[in-house]
C-alpha cells in the first residue's frame, strides 16, 4: 500500500511540475508579444527621427525601449532585431523550445506580429498573425 502511495504523490507532484512549466511558458509567450508590439511601436518613433529602423541596442539607448530590456534575453525569450534603412525583422524564440515558451514570433515593417505554435520553429514572413495585434 505504501508503494501505491508514493507512486501516486509522485505522479501528483510531476503533473503540478508540467503544469508550472505551461503556466509559466504561456505566460513569458504573453511578454513576449507585449515586447513585439514594444518593438513596432519604437521602430515608427525611431524611423520617423532618424530616417532608418533601429536595432535592439539603439531602440534601448533611444529610449524607446526600457532599460530593463537591455538584454537580448527576456522572460524566458532571445530577442533579435535586424534593421536597415528601409526594413527590419524583430524575432522572438523561446531560450528553451516547449519549457520557457512554446510559440516564436516575427515582426517586420510591415507592423504585424506573426507567430508559430512551436517554439523550436525560427518564425518568418509566411507565419499566421497571431490574434489580438494591439
Amino acid at each position: 500500500m505504501r508503494k501505491k502511495s508514493l507512486v501516486f504523490l509522485l505522479a501528483i507532484a510531476v503533473a503540478g511540475q508540467l503544469s508550472c512549466w505551461n503556466l509559466s511558458a504561456r505566460a513569458n509567450g504573453d511578454n513576449a508579444q507585449t515586447a513585439m508590439k514594444m518593438i513596432r511601436t519604437a521602430q515608427i518613433d525611431f524611423r520617423t527621427r532618424s530616417g532608418r529602423y533601429g536595432t535592439l541596442e539603439e531602440l534601448i539607448t533611444d529610449g524607446r525601449i526600457p532599460a530593463s530590456s537591455s538584454s537580448d534575453v527576456r522572460s524566458g525569450y532571445k530577442f533579435r532585431i535586424n534593421a536597415s534603412k528601409e526594413s527590419y525583422r524583430a524575432i522572438a524564440v523561446p531560450v528553451i523550445p516547449m519549457r520557457t515558451g512554446d510559440w516564436s514570433f516575427y515582426l517586420d515593417e510591415t507592423g504585424i506580429i506573426r507567430g508559430i505554435a512551436d517554439g523550436k520553429a525560427e518564425p518568418n514572413a509566411n507565419d499566421e498573425p497571431i490574434r489580438y495585434q494591439n
